[in-house]
């Protein structure tokens, strides 16, 4: 359909006409059927936009209480005439309807003004103009070209010791844990030298005293051996002195005997008592032994026997040591020789 005001072409279901903001007399069957819509929750009837023209302000009120045209001299010369096709008569006040008790009251949209035949674009050109003072604003805050500093900003450079200051203060904060750290590490790095070295003086002082006791103790031995080598040594010396002190008192004491001279005459035939020989003196029974191996013949290496031997008439050296054999005395002789050496070795004779 058409606009009745401005012969534009609108929606059948639109109230006003979006052009030139005239009511839509087929939107709702105009005050009668839409009433109750048009009325706000003030109890106030909705009224149409201006447009720019002033056409729907004139048409909505054209018409004093009395219903008297007011338009003066418009096309009608002043007389009146009957209202136009779109205008419409105002409707008194709405009371306002109440919504049952606890039931939500429904929300009324906003109606937005339709937009008006050819006007000027105010909203753009208000953003636009907002837009450039925006832009110009951004441009003035970080070129700066005059110096100065914008009141509502904060100053950068104030700001800026500040962070350096804490930056500086956390640096020094890890600076300082960094050092008590590698003080820490130093320290027990130093105190496990410490104990490193009280431990290795500890096991060289051990050391030492174990080599000291060691060496105290080989030197007990080796007194203790010297002690026992001086020992033996007096003991044999004095056992050469009493040796040597008998050999002189038996050339001393004995009396010369024959060259046809026996100690032990029955030596071969008779076996002597223990008592019998024990009655002789060292030296003689030292000569009265070797006499049973004489009779053989036999040689001697001592220089005292051969000597002696060798003055008796009665005496053949024949045999050296190595070819004596003494399987060839009898068993009266073994026995003899046997009880002589018992005594001498119970006298510790120098001759044996």
């Amino acid at each position: 359909m058409f606009c009745p005001n401005c012969n534009e072409r609108i929606n059948s279901t639109q109230r006003f006409c979006p052009h030139c903001g005239a009511r839509n007399p087929a939107a709702g069957g105009g005050a009668a059927e839409g009433g109750a819509a048009d009325v706000g929750r003030d109890g106030t009837q909705e009224m149409p936009p201006a447009s720019a023209d002033g056409e729907a302000e004139a048409s909505e009120n054209a018409w004093h209480a009395d219903g008297a045209n007011s338009y003066g001299s418009g096309p009608y010369g002043g007389a009146p005439v009957p209202p136009p096709p779109n205008a419409t008569t105002p409707m008194p006040p709405v009371p306002p309807v109440q919504p049952p008790s606890g039931a939500p009251i429904p929300m009324q949209p906003p109606v937005q003004p339709a937009p008006q035949k050819n006007s000027p674009n105010v909203a753009s050109i208000v953003v636009l103009a907002a837009a450039a003072v925006l832009l110009l604003a951004v441009v003035l805050v970080v070129v700066n070209p005059f110096g100065g500093q914008p009141d509502n900003e904060t100053p950068v450079v104030e700001e800026a010791p500040a962070a350096s200051a804490a930056a500086e203060a956390e640096q020094r904060t890890a600076d300082d844990v960094a050092a008590d750290e590698s003080e820490a590490e130093e320290a027990q790095s130093e105190t496990d030298a410490a104990s490193e070295a009280i431990a290795a003086a500890e096991k060289e002082k051990a050391e030492a005293e174990k080599a000291k006791a060691e060496a105290e103790k080989q030197k007990a031995e080796a007194e203790k051996e010297k002690a026992e080598a001086e020992a033996e040594a007096a003991r044999k010396e004095a056992e050469a002195a009493k040796k040597s002190a008998e050999q002189a008192q038996a050339q001393s004491s004995q009396t010369p005997k024959p060259n046809n001279f026996y100690i032990l005459p029955d030596s071969s035939s008779r076996v002597y008592s223990y008592s019998e020989l024990d009655s002789l003196s060292t030296y003689d029974l030292f000569l009265a032994r070797n006499e049973i191996f004489a009779r053989y013949g036999r040689i001697f290496q001592s220089d005292d026997l051969n000597s002696y031997f060798n003055s008796q008439s009665w005496y053949d050296p024949r045999y050296t040591p190595e070819a004596f054999d003494n399987n060839w005395l009898n068993s009266t002789e073994r026995a003899n020789v046997d009880t002589m050496l018992q005594i001498e070795q119970s006298r510790n004779s120098p001759y044996v």
